[in-house]
C-alpha cells in the first residue's frame, strides 16, 4: 500500500488509497477520501500543550527564581519569582473555573497570552456526515494545506495509486503473454478484473 505524508511542525497527514488521516501525538482522524470536502483555514492563536500543564510550568519556573534569589541576594528576583508565582495560579485557577462552568477555550486566555503560537485552525469537512478533521498549524506550513486538494476522490472514481497498481498488473500480465506463459483468453479475463470491467 502507498502512503503519501504531509508532516506539519506539530503533525503530520497520511493519505493512503482510499482514507486520510491526521495524526498529533495519540490524536488521530480519519475520514475515507471522498469524502473530503471543503478545506477552511481559521487565523487562531493556540497551545500545544493544555493550559494546564503551562499553568503548573509557571509555579515550577517561580520556584526556581525564588532559589535564585535565595542564593544571589537580589531582591528584584524575590519580586519576580512572586509576580510569576501569583500568575501561574491564577492561570491554574481560570483555567478549572472556566473549564468547570463549560467556557474551555476562555479558560486558557491567560495562558495564551505568554505561549501562544499564532498560526491556523484547519478544517476538512466530511461531506459524508461524519466527523470532520480539526487541526491547528504554525503560519509557515499554510501552504502545505492546498497540496490536500490533490488527493481528493468522486465517490465512482478510483484512487490514482489503485490506477497505478492496475496499470502495473497489467504490464507484468503483458509480459506473460509475450513470453507465452499465459494463453490470450487468460490475459483477457485477468484484465477483466483487474479493470473490474
Amino acid at each position: 500500500m502507498v502512503i503519501r505524508k504531509i508532516s506539519f511542525s506539530n503533525g503530520y497527514i497520511n493519505i493512503t488509497e482510499d482514507k486520510i488521516s491526521y495524526y498529533n501525538g495519540n490524536q488521530h482522524q480519519t475520514i475515507e477520501r471522498k469524502c473530503i470536502g471543503t478545506i477552511k483555514t481559521i487565523e487562531k492563536t493556540f497551545l500545544q500543550k493544555d493550559s494546564f500543564t503551562y499553568s503548573l510550568r509557571l509555579i515550577f519556573f517561580s520556584l526556581v527564581v525564588f532559589a535564585l534569589a535565595l542564593i544571589t541576594s537580589i531582591g528584584f528576583l524575590t519580586y519576580l519569582g512572586l509576580f510569576i508565582c501569583a500568575y501561574g495560579f491564577i492561570a491554574l485557577f481560570v483555567n478549572v473555573f472556566f473549564g468547570l462552568i463549560g467556557y474551555r477555550d476562555a479558560s486558557n486566555f491567560l495562558i495564551r497570552v505568554i505561549f501562544g503560537i499564532r498560526g491556523y485552525e484547519v478544517t476538512i469537512h466530511n461531506n459524508c456526515g461524519a466527523k470532520n478533521i480539526i487541526f491547528n498549524i504554525d503560519k509557515s506550513d499554510k501552504n502545505k494545506i492546498n497540496s490536500i486538494d490533490q488527493y481528493r476522490i468522486s465517490a465512482n472514481e478510483k484512487p490514482v495509486i489503485e490506477t497505478a497498481l492496475n496499470l502495473n498488473e497489467l504490464e507484468k500480465l503483458a509480459e506473460l503473454l509475450k513470453k507465452g506463459i499465459i494463453t490470450e483468453e487468460e490475459f483477457n479475463i485477468k484484465k477483466k478484473q483487474i479493470l473490474g470491467l
